[in-house]
């Protein structure tokens, strides 16, 4: 038999003992198990069926253990090594020509009838002959799956039609990153995902309620991210070449299963209880039977209703896992993967490997009496002693793992255990570390604008950023307390907690080599690129879209040099967004490469030529982040000025300080009209306190502002507000001028566009109601009088 042959019989024979320790586990642990654990579980199958190598296993040779024959003084029976350590006994010698087993004579019937039948089994017997109809099998299996996936993504893509508008917004929230595109096809009998490379989330016609909506682009965004097409395309491809192993149709139903319960899984992680209740009821709307032809490959939002039941048994049961579900997946993932990496077996016996050096603990800098834990990749992390035996340290594979690449997850031990006990999930989360290298830095982290909170980063080394990860939520909690008693001792103790944080980090960054930094920095810097800026304004016809857009230029200033959109501002309300390219490889990198690219077509002849011009930049990222909008070069302009940065920044920092509040008008050069405002601690009639920063916020937010040159003198009416640290703004009537003095340094700016008002009417307007409420209080005190 040829060598590939055997090869492939010795891959199917482990594969399907693999798939029986895969399908016991999954029983035995069936309630204790995640769905993703499961899921992953079948990998490590597919894996043992397509790669021919592994570890060899060392069975007794003859000399140890005799055969029955060499005990009896016979001749012993030679045996040959089988996959798994199993023994192939030869057959009985084969009786001579012309003559039978029984002895009697084995001569044809008829002439040339023996010719003919040691034809036959020589035909038989020919590894090229197997060799071909295992190979068309393969091609079969293999391609029915390819022909059918691929007439219907083509019948898909021709009937597919943009989505509603409320669909592309939801999606933009769920998916900033911009992993998934969204389309709508009467083609689709149920929501479903295509495309390996480009996902491309496809909805069935007349699905509009917002929150269906939200459960279908949460569960295929879960495909999405964790690339489950790739995955079905491997078993698609790995059972085709086992076509013949009856064990790969069991294979492959389990694969889309458990895809399915493990992504239900995830979603549910994140939803309350009326969230779930939701979510299975937009599967029972929503269910229909696979698209035909596309067998292992449909990764579909719901089945036919007839298999639905476990799928809505697991969301009624649904309970989120712990530390401990989390140690038996990666018990159970080493298990299988020890079997997994068994290739065969001889009589030889292995090499014996050296013993491995324990490495040198590293040596604490800070913390001297700090309690030490080991983490992934040698780096280690320390707490300080007196407060050691409150915590609950869980480093990487030894609790809940996210997307991101954790290191360690600490807890307060007592809200963890009562959680635990009452509810069945932890609480207690005191802080997490993690790492991104610099391409998760910037899509996880800048090109979201720093996610939803409770993330910083605070140091880094030559590959990586390190992150600080802390609850946005109450997580402090006592099975023997109702409502939290902020005045009890174990609240103060919760708190006092956090005190030790500061040194926990300064321990870390010294003990592992690292360097402080901040992170966030990039954030809150005036551009995101250096040299030189414009703003371009576009608005859709109503306004209900209207946006300022940040050019610049990333990797070649001036004539020649590409523009990019480095961030956009919401016009009517303010918000700021920075934006980065949805890449594999550092912006910087991407950058240099698309100016190479677009250095080698002349602007005449189109290609890349538009990013030479911030409106063409500006044009190009509008109709790629509005696909399907009808966006022309009239609906967008260039505006004068450069661009100021973050001034409301700097704004905010003065107004939050005390100070004084004055208006006056300047007249030949000195102020006249001098008058001082004193802030009220509150409006009567609304009962809430104010605050300058916080109500001139509400308008001075909502500002684009460029760089001005400051007049030649000073005239007219003017706001000014000193602080005592001698920071100040001045807001002057002419012009919508505005000077800030912050930190010793001074810059002149005006808003970007002809506002309704001016920063000048903004600012006097409050004047005005302080100095109203200062009256309403001396009349209140006059008539109080006697």
């Amino acid at each position: 038999m040829s060598t590939l042959l055997e090869t492939l019989l010795r891959l199917t024979v482990l594969g399907s003992l693999l798939t029986g320790v895969v399908l016991l586990l999954e029983r035995v642990f069936r309630r204790r198990l995640s769905r993703a654990a499961g899921y992953y579980l079948w990998l490590l199958v597919l894996l043992r069926l397509c790669l021919p190598f592994g570890v060899t296993l060392r069975v007794p040779t003859a000399e140890e253990f005799p055969t029955p024959a060499a005990q009896t003084g016979g001749a012993p029976v030679q045996t040959a090594p089988l996959p798994g350590g199993a023994e192939l006994v030869p057959a009985a010698p084969r009786p001579p020509v012309g003559e039978a087993a029984d002895g009697t004579d084995g001569a044809s019937p008829s002439p040339g009838g023996t010719d003919r039948g040691a034809s036959l089994r020589t035909l038989l017997t020919t590894p090229a002959l197997w060799t071909a109809v295992w190979g068309l099998g393969a091609a079969v299996c293999l391609g029915r799956c390819v022909r059918g996936y691929l007439r219907f993504s083509r019948a898909v893509r021709r009937t597919a039609e943009p989505p509603c508008p409320a669909a592309r917004a939801l999606l933009r929230r769920l998916d900033p990153a911009g992993r998934a595109a969204l389309a709508e096809s009467p083609h689709v009998p149920a929501p479903m995902l295509l495309g390996v490379l480009r996902p491309l989330i496809v909805l069935p016609a007349g699905v509009d309620d917002p929150a269906r909506l939200e459960d279908i682009l949460r569960h295929e965004l879960v495909h999405a991210r964790r690339h489950d097409l790739l995955y079905k395309w491997l078993t698609a491809a790995v059972t085709s070449l086992h076509w013949f192993n009856p064990l790969m149709y069991l294979v492959r139903r389990e694969v889309a299963r458990r895809c399915e319960l493990s992504c239900d899984e995830a979603v549910l992680r994140t939803l309350d209880q009326r969230g779930r209740r939701r979510y299975g009821e937009t599967l029972l709307a929503l269910a229909a039977p696979p698209p035909p032809g596309m067998g292992v490959l449909a990764v579909t939002l719901c089945e036919e209703k007839a298999h639905l039941r476990e799928r809505l048994v697991s969301i009624a049961g649904y309970r989120k896992g712990g530390p401990a579900a989390a140690v038996l997946a990666a018990i159970l993932a080493l298990a299988v993967g020890g079997c997994a990496l068994v290739g065969g077996a001889e009589t030889v016996p292995p090499e014996t490997a050296p013993p491995q050096e324990t490495p040198p603990e590293a040596a604490s800098a800070l913390l001297e009496d700090g309690t030490g834990y080991d983490l992934p990749n040698g780096m280690t992390l320390a707490v300080p002693g007196a407060v050691s035996e409150e915590l609950l340290v869980f480093p990487a594979g030894e609790a809940e793992l996210g997307e991101a690449p954790y290191l360690v997850w600490v807890y307060e031990k007592k809200s963890y255990e009562d959680g635990m006990t009452d509810y069945g999930s932890p609480a207690g989360f005191l802080f997490c570390i993690l790492r991104y290298d610099q391409v998760e830095y910037e899509q996880n982290y800048l090109a979201v604008n720093g996610g939803a909170g409770g993330l910083d980063f605070f140091a880094r080394d030559g590959a990586y950023y390190y992150g600080w990860g802390t609850a946005t939520d109450v997580q402090y909690y006592r099975s023997d307390e109702g409502e939290t008693d902020a005045g009890g001792q174990g609240w103060k103790d919760w708190k006092a907690l956090f005190e030790a944080f500061p040194a926990i980090q300064a321990d870390f960054i010294a003990r592992n080599g690292l360097t402080a930094c901040d992170g966030g920095a990039a954030l809150g810097r005036d551009f995101f690129w250096p040299g030189e800026h414009r703003y371009v304004s576009y608005h859709n016809a109503d306004y209900t879209r209207s946006m300022t857009l940040t050019l610049s230029q990333p990797a070649v200033q001036g004539e020649g040099g590409i523009w990019c959109v480095e961030r956009w501002q919401d016009n009517n309300y303010g918000s700021r967004y920075t934006v980065l390219p949805s890449t594999d490889v550092p912006v910087a990198e991407y950058y240099a490469d698309l100016q190479e690219q677009t250095g080698r077509v002349h602007p005449i002849q189109g290609g890349q030529a538009d990013l030479l011009t911030p409106e063409g930049a500006a044009l190009d990222w509008l109709r790629q982040e509005y696909e399907g909008e009808d966006i022309s070069a009239d609906s967008i302009r260039l505006l004068e000025g450069a661009p100021a940065g973050d001034v409301w920044g700097r704004l905010s920092r003065v107004l939050a300080q005390e100070g004084t509040l004055e208006s006056f008008t300047w007249a030949g050069g000195a102020e006249t009209g001098l008058r001082t405002y004193s802030e009220p601690d509150y409006y009567r009639d609304e009962g809430q306190q104010l605050s300058l920063w916080g109500v001139a916020g509400t308008w001075l937010y909502l500002y684009a502002w460029v760089e001005a040159q400051p007049p030649a003198a000073l005239t007219g009416a003017a706001v000014r507000y000193t602080a005592g640290s001698g920071d100040g703004v001045l807001f002057l009537a002419e012009g919508g001028l505005v000077r800030v003095d912050l930190d010793g340094e001074t810059l002149w700016v005006r808003p970007a566009y002809d506002y309704q008002s001016t920063p000048y009417d903004r600012m006097y307007d409050i004047c005005q109601k302080w100095a109203e409420y200062a009256s309403f209080l001396q009349d209140i005190s006059s008539s109080a009088r006697p």
